[in-house]
């Protein structure tokens, strides 16, 4: 799916196929790198946000995964800034989270879905799941550095889209090499 665009309608059929099988059990940090300019740099700055998304069948489980990785940036605004005060070229901040939802068939055994299902689920139902613990992450990361604590938006349901929308899954969804 991620060479190829798709309509939401599409997706939406995709991702049931996954769903009626699974049900949500938990989601886990797995990784957290956080950095930070020493002395605190002053605002107002530029924040930059990536998130990549997978979704997988590990081999052995009876579970489907659903990956998200958000890189969140902090950088000083340049036009904002005193003439007379050195800009720095490096972050002010920076957040690199990883969360992985973890979707456990509890009732027999599941079948096998193939990559479109499996990134149309993560992004549909994993994201949606995992993204209010990665705004708490990134807003409790970025205020114990001594910034403000920066808050991620909230996201807009690429489901609650009209059927025939068309979405760049080369761009909502990453491949495993991309990732």
């Amino acid at each position: 799916m991620a060479a190829r665009d798709t309509t939401v309608g599409e997706m939406r059929e995709l991702a049931s196929k996954v769903l009626q099988h699974v049900t949500l059990r938990d989601i886990s940090l797995a990784s957290l790198v956080v950095r930070g300019a020493t002395p605190l740099l002053s605002g107002p700055f530029d924040v930059e946000q990536e998130v990549s998304v997978k979704g997988e069948q590990p081999d052995g489980r009876n579970a489907v995964q659903a990956w998200a990785k958000y890189e969140v940036t902090a950088m000083q605004n340049r036009e904002a800034q005193p003439a007379d005060q050195s800009i720095s070229v490096d972050p002010a901040w920076a957040v690199t989270c990883e969360f992985v939802a973890d979707y456990p068939c509890d009732s027999g055994s599941l079948p096998e879905f193939n990559a479109d299902e499996l990134s149309a689920f993560a992004l549909l139902v994993g994201l949606m799941a995992i993204h209010p613990y990665a705004r708490e992450t990134v807003q409790s990361m970025t205020g114990r550095l001594g910034y403000p604590p920066f808050t991620l938006e909230m996201l807009t349901p690429v489901s609650g889209e009209a059927d025939d929308v068309v979405i760049k899954m080369s761009e909502a969804v990453e491949t495993e090499q991309d990732y």
